[in-house]
């Protein structure tokens, strides 16, 4: 992805990053999975929702977080990104 502010303002231009946006098939609530890498530190950084970020997930993980999430989610309202 070439414009990665559209995940988030500080992601690193070229890295690969996504955002998807899905209804939870657990409470209905909508819910929001990131990762970019910060192109300040280097650092890859995965969160859900406004939760603090896990870093250095490895790229394996979150694409079985992207396709567990398009397997089991309700509804998956927007996704964007690499993966």
């Amino acid at each position: 992805m070439k414009d990665n502010t559209a995940i988030h303002e500080l992601a690193r231009p070229g890295a690969k990053s996504g955002k998807i946006t899905f209804v939870c098939f657990r409470d209905g609530r909508t819910r929001t999975f990131q990762t970019s890498v910060n192109d300040m530190t280097g650092d890859r950084l995965s969160w859900f929702d406004g939760q603090p970020p896990s870093i250095n997930d490895s790229l394996s993980w979150i694409k079985s977080v992207f396709k567990d999430v398009r397997k089991k989610a309700t509804k998956v309202i927007d996704c964007i990104g690499d993966f």
